[in-house]
């Protein structure tokens, strides 16, 4: 009996042994099973995390440094202005602000040959000191806001960090935004980096674009671009008639161009245009004029003086002038008579001029020589 209970001892001791091995065995397999998938769910939590960021930062692009900011940085600028009549003129507003940038800077300005638009003219050159700024304009007589869309690469041959769209003086209303829309594309494939700016015109004799400026205005503000208001200034004055050119009533006269180029200067540094308070020396271009030009200052005349007559001020304009008004000496001159006003920087355009017509003779191609320096 005894040898009996030892053996049932001892088989119940092995039975509870494999048991205990049943249980631990399949706790492993169990805990085999469920670990691939904690691990697959730890390796999946952070991939997530990263792919998530992947998509988001492709679409935050860097914006493009603001136009102050690029022409105020001390560094190398290129600028392009991409116009009509209102700025293809070595004495219009385009002029008038590079000989004002060239107070604090080299610039150097080149615009269209005149004979030939598919390449720059020799440049032109203000300011001995300071950052270097490169000035390409590309505006020219009678064309409409599209204009430079399939052309962008003669007339922006080198990269760009400033683009100036300054159209609306051939459009309409209903036409200029899809115009300016078709520039802005070929600007921003060819130049996706640069800042784009968009030119509120100056008024026409009686303001009768205005319909045309205001969708420029909301075409801008509809494509987050950044406007300078060169309308505002001249309707500060209270008499933006007075600056209307008396033999193109699309262009300016030459206290226009003055005002405008001050105004563009004003906004792209954030500076005031220093003010001559005093006739300089006869041998001596003031400021905003330039060299060789003596079209800017009003009257056009130092007063029989021998010197360069001082640029007047918007607030010195006659709002009235008539034709029997003469030209002062006083250093504070009123705006001349539409029949002393000189003659537009660019001639009228005609109906056979080709910049007027809807298709030119020359297109897009391999960048000429001369356009390419």
């Amino acid at each position: 009996m005894n040898r009996f209970r030892g053996t049932d001892v001892a088989l119940g001791l092995v039975a509870v042994a494999v048991n205990i091995g049943l249980v631990v065995g399949v706790v492993a397999m169990t805990s085999n099973r469920e670990t691939p998938e904690a691990e697959a769910t730890v390796a999946v939590s952070p991939s997530a995390s990263p792919s998530t960021s992947t998509t988001v930062d492709p679409t935050e692009a860097p914006s493009p440094p603001s136009a102050r900011s690029l022409i105020t940085s001390g560094e190398p600028v290129s600028l392009a202005v991409l116009g009509d009549q209102t700025s293809d003129g070595d004495a219009e507003w385009v002029g008038v602000m590079a000989a004002l940038l060239g107070q604090d800077h080299r610039v150097e300005l080149r615009g269209l040959d005149p004979s030939d638009p598919t390449v720059y003219a020799k440049e032109r050159s203000y300011g001995s000191s300071g950052s270097k700024i490169s000035i390409r304009n590309a505006s020219r007589a009678g064309v409409k806001a599209d204009y430079a869309a399939p052309r962008l690469p003669l007339l922006v041959p080198v990269e760009a960090d400033l683009v100036i769209l300054n159209y609306g003086r051939n459009d309409s209303a209903d036409k200029v935004a899809d115009r300016l829309e078709k520039t802005a594309k070929a600007v921003r494939r060819q130049l996706p980096q640069a800042r784009v700016l968009v030119t509120l015109q100056a008024p026409t004799a009686g303001d009768g674009q205005q319909d045309v400026r205001e969708a420029v205005s909301d075409w801008a503000e509809e494509s987050d671009l950044p406007t300078l208001d060169i309308a505002a200034a001249f309707e500060d004055t209270g008499r933006a008639d007075s600056y209307v050119s008396g033999r193109d009533p699309l262009v300016m006269s030459s206290a226009g161009d003055e005002l405008w180029g001050r105004e563009v200067y004003r906004l792209l540094t954030g500076k005031e245009a220093a003010t001559p308070d005093a006739p300089q020396p006869s041998q001596t271009t003031e400021a905003g004029t330039p060299a060789g030009s003596g079209t800017t200052g009003g009257t056009g005349t130092g007063g029989g003086t021998g010197s360069v007559a001082p640029q007047p001020e918007p607030s010195n304009v006659d709002p009235t002038p008539t034709g029997g008004t003469t030209p002062s000496a006083d250093p504070t001159p009123t705006t001349p008579p539409p029949a002393t006003d000189p003659p537009p920087s660019t001639p009228e355009p005609t109906t056979t001029d080709p910049a007027t017509t809807e298709t030119d003779a020359w297109l897009p191609g391999p960048t000429p020589a001369s356009a390419a320096v």
